[in-house]
């Protein structure tokens, strides 16, 4: 029995109350609006249109058995099916729909018999929802049992006038009735069927849950940028690692070369699945297939590494290729900086550049395209899910998004420990922000969830005018509120991209307490009943991942976003007109006679204003990017067309010319940004053109490339007449 009899007799109340009076009420209205208040032969009637509402699930086997017959039982029929009935059966002039239809949980405003009828299958969820415990608090009994009063009365004087009395008498007694010990057997089996039924959808969602694992999750944005990395690690790696497989040896002696190596690569290759592949439980090897174009790249890597002889180049390329399969995860956070992403998805190119150097023309043609087709904006046709799934899948001990996630949750925990601990605060806010993603068993009620949980959120922050609906979600919402807002917080707001919470306050300690309090067990059991709240509402089984976006969490941790985000002070643009007098330019900036000017006007500043004033200086290139992207991009494509150009030309082209954005005078924030020296990359620009100038022509394979390179840093060159860089200035006060 029960450990608290005075919870489970409040249950068992309200059940048989809800069992017994409720399901007679809704079965008086099926009747009330078929043709001639006959139920049965309504349903007699539509057995085709049953037979399609069981061709879509929405009838379960047991529902069927009841309805799908010539001789129809309404009094076998539970207030569940008839209310699905109701719904699916009845056309809009029989029983008009609610105000917002049957598929969106209804207006409090709404007192219509279908808006009632919804609100009774919510209740039939509350009361699945503590089968398990089989009890329910004093309050919330009172709140349901006065509930349903009201609906049924409302209903009863709409359908039988003057019932209303005797029907108010009848729900009393099952207040009063002494409880007998039959009542919970005498529905206990009804019970278990629609407890049975929910908890089936339940673990549906709780897969769907289990398996959510990937960018989307951990990130507040998709990234066209880690996109095409992504398709061009796949796609355009796999494809020159089979290839180069392919180079060395036919297909059919492939199963040759695995089993004269099976020992070293037995001994290298640790992952059970890439054995299984390499060398099946089959008795007969031969007979099994090798499909090199489903091959992981690791797998791929192991191959060539361990069983044919590779130069050293050739090597370096594979093990490259292997670490940036492995590191994938981790490239994701890279791409929040463009700065520090170049060198990755230039090193890929590189890789990818190197290695197809074994491969014949056709192949070559082909990496080609893929490395074209690696510049243009990702198409939305669902290949990046498809690859994402693939690297998860096959993710061997590599890290995955959870644990990068991890480690950077981690991470700014520490750093902001040490901020308290030394008394720092932030100069101006930081944003957290919390994404929650929810999930259901059904797309289109999972939907309308969101947007409720949507409509809660922007109640709770006094960003709408509508009240009073779904006060259960929002009683929980408002426990998550309150926490948040016990803290120093400057600003929130919400974003319906999934459910985005905006967070914005300038206290560390208060950005820990965040942070820990999203982690907790009491947030994580609040998100559960608001959950559960929303599903009764929608009929549905929903469940929430939260999770602080990386993208926040590097914005803390990185003090560049910060300042890009809020530009102040004043810009001073520059016109150059050639290489020497930017070099010039640059020189005075960085020169000790500048620093003690700019000092000398911050100090007579805080004299005029009777105000501490410091004023920092930074040098903004960001015009300069363009330029140079267009071109290095040009020289790209170049040189991967050219099949002997050598490795150090062809990394020059991708690398060696990104220009800054911002932040190169000492002291500004962004000077610790990006891990290139780009000081010497700007100086280098005239030495590079100087250099190519006197590239003697010795060898006529050359010849044409190093002519076009030529082209391409003269235009470099001239490109810099038309545009300026700004002088910026910025004044701190204290």
């Amino acid at each position: 029995m029960s450990d608290n009899p005075e919870e489970t007799a409040y249950y068992l109340r309200l059940v048989s109350m809800y069992m017994d009076i409720c399901t007679q009420s809704v079965r008086k209205v099926f009747n009330f609006y078929s043709p001639n208040n006959n139920g049965e032969d309504f349903i007699r009637l539509n057995q085709a249109r049953l037979n399609e509402l069981k061709t879509k699930g929405i009838l379960n086997q047991q529902e069927c058995e009841v309805v799908i017959t010539q001789w129809p039982n309404i009094s076998r029929m539970d207030i569940s099916l008839l209310i699905t009935l109701s719904i699916n059966l009845f056309t809009t002039m029989q029983l008009p729909p609610p105000t917002k239809g049957w598929d969106r949980p209804p207006k409090g405003k709404d007192i219509s018999i279908a808006a009632d009828l919804l609100r009774l299958r919510k209740i039939r969820n509350v009361i699945v929802g503590h089968h398990h415990c089989a009890q329910l608090p004093q309050w919330e009994f009172e709140k349901e049992w006065e509930t349903i009063e009201t609906i049924l009365l409302r209903i009863e004087k709409q359908i039988d006038p003057g019932n209303e009395v005797h029907l108010q008498y009848k729900i009393k007694c099952y207040s009063l009735q002494q409880l007998q010990p039959c009542i919970q057997n005498e529905h206990d089996s009804k019970l278990k069927e629609w407890y049975q039924e929910v908890s089936k959808a339940q673990k549906q969602v709780d897969e769907y849950l289990k398996n959510l694992e990937g960018f989307n999750v951990y990130l507040k944005d998709k990234s066209d940028r880690y996109e095409r990395y992504i398709k061009l690690l796949v796609k355009g790696g796999r494809f020159v690692l089979s290839a180069l497989i392919k180079s060395k040896c036919q297909q059919s002696d492939l199963r040759c070369k695995l089993d004269e190596n099976e020992d070293v690569l037995r001994e290298k290759i640790t992952d059970s699945e890439h054995l299984e592949i390499l060398y099946p439980s089959a008795s007969d090897r031969f007979a099994t297939t090798l499909d090199l174009s489903v091959w992981d790249i690791s797998l791929l890597t192991g191959v060539l590494l361990y069983a044919f002889e590779c130069n050293d180049d050739l090597k370096e390329a594979i093990d490259n290729l292997y670490n940036a399969r492995k590191n994938y995860a981790e490239v994701a956070v890279k791409s929040l900086d463009p700065d520090t992403f170049v060198d990755y998805l230039s090193d890929l190119k590189y890789t990818i550049n190197v290695a197809k150097k074994n491969l014949n023309s056709e192949e070559k043609s082909h990496i080609n395209e893929i490395l074209e087709e690696s510049k243009k904006k990702a198409k939305d046709d669902g290949s990046f899910k498809t690859y994402m799934e693939e690297l998860k899948s096959q993710g061997l001990q590599m890290k995955t998004f959870s644990d990068i996630h991890k480690e950077t949750i981690r991470k700014t925990k520490e750093t902001l420990q040490q901020m308290i601990t030394h008394g720092i605060s932030f100069d101006s806010n930081r944003v957290l922000e919390l994404k929650m993603i929810t999930v259901g068993s059904d797309e289109e009620k999972k939907k309308i969830a969101e947007n409720i949980l949507f409509e809660v959120w922007q109640i709770a922050l006094d960003r709408t005018e509508n009240k009073g609906d779904f006060q259960e979600v929002q009683e929980e919402v408002n426990k998550i509120l309150k926490e948040i807002k016990s803290k120093n917080i400057q600003n929130i707001s919400v974003e319906q991209k999934c459910i985005l919470l905006q967070i914005a306050s300038r206290e560390p300690c208060d950005m820990l307490a965040l942070i820990e309090y999203f982690q907790s067990d009491l947030f994580h059991k609040t998100l559960n009943d608001i959950c559960k709240a929303v599903g009764y509402h929608c009929d549905t089984i929903v469940a929430m991942c939260s999770n602080v976006t990386i993208e926040s969490l590097h914005g803390i941790l990185n003090e560049q976003h910060v300042q890009t985000q809020q530009e102040s002070g004043i810009r001073v643009p520059i016109t150059v007109s050639s290489p020497a007098a930017m070099m010039e330019l640059w020189k005075l900036f960085q020169s000790e006679q500048f620093s003690n000017s700019t000092n000398a006007i911050a100090e007579k500043l805080s004299k005029h204003s009777n105000t501490p004033v410091t004023l920092q200086t930074y040098t903004d290139m960001k015009e300069f990017n363009d330029v140079f992207h267009r071109e290095t991009e040009q020289s790209s494509t170049d040189s991967e067309s050219n099949d002997s150009l050598t490795q150090d030309s062809c990394r020059t082209s991708d690398t060696e010319l990104d220009f800054p954005y911002k932040g190169e005078v000492t002291g500004h924030p962004a000077d610790h940004s990006s891990q290139y020296d780009k000081q010497k990359r700007l100086s280098n620009i005239e030495s590079k053109v100087a250099k190519l100038e006197a590239t003697p022509d010795d060898h006529q394979k050359h010849s044409d490339y190093i002519k076009q390179k030529k082209g391409n840093y003269k235009c470099i060159q001239n490109k810099l007449t038309a545009y300026a860089f700004c002088y910026c200035l910025v004044l701190i006060f204290h």
